[in-house]
Parts: structure tokens; C-alpha cells; sequence
């Protein structure tokens, strides 16, 4: 299991909730501030299989990186190994 946080431009958000929760992956949303991408973001926690991980990662592209190229980052995803963790 991996956990995942991603740190998304807030007019990206939506999108990639929305692609998420279609391929049934679970996300969380925080609310949060600052300038890691010098605009509005949101904080998002997910934990995932390692079968979840490219259907992700395509939601990721296509909603984040995809959305107006060459305008600066959408948003950053970070994962982190755990060694354990289990879904209740």
C-alpha cells in the first residue's frame, strides 16, 4: 500500500476528485494554504494498492498536467512507502 498527497492548483481540484472517485479510488480533501504553487491549492490524501497506481496516475495527467500545457505547474503528487496499512 502507498499513501499519496497531492497538492493540486484549486481550478484543477474538481477534475480530479470527480476522475478519482469514478475509478473508485478513495481521496480526501484538506483544505490548505501557502505557495508551493504560488496560487490557491488543496491538499489531497489518498492511500492506494499498487494496482490502483496507474489508473491514477492517468486520472493525474489527463486532469491535472493535461489542462492548459506550458502555463506552469497544476500541481505536484507525492508517494510515500508505508509499511504497513490496511483499509478498514
Amino acid at each position: 500500500m502507498e499513501m499519496l498527497v497531492a497538492i493540486v492548483a484549486a481550478d484543477r481540484v474538481k477534475g480530479l476528485v470527480d476522475g478519482l472517485v469514478a475509478k473508485k479510488i478513495p481521496v480526501t480533501e484538506i483544505s490548505s494554504e501557502g505557495g508551493f504553487l504560488k496560487k490557491g491549492n488543496t491538499t489531497l490524501v489518498m492511500g492506494i494498492e499498487e494496482g490502483d497506481k496507474e489508473a491514477l496516475e492517468a486520472v493525474f495527467q489527463r486532469e491535472v498536467a493535461g489542462k492548459n500545457p506550458g502555463q506552469g505547474h497544476g500541481g505536484h503528487l507525492f508517494y510515500l512507502d508505508l509499511e504497513d496499512g490496511f483499509r478498514i
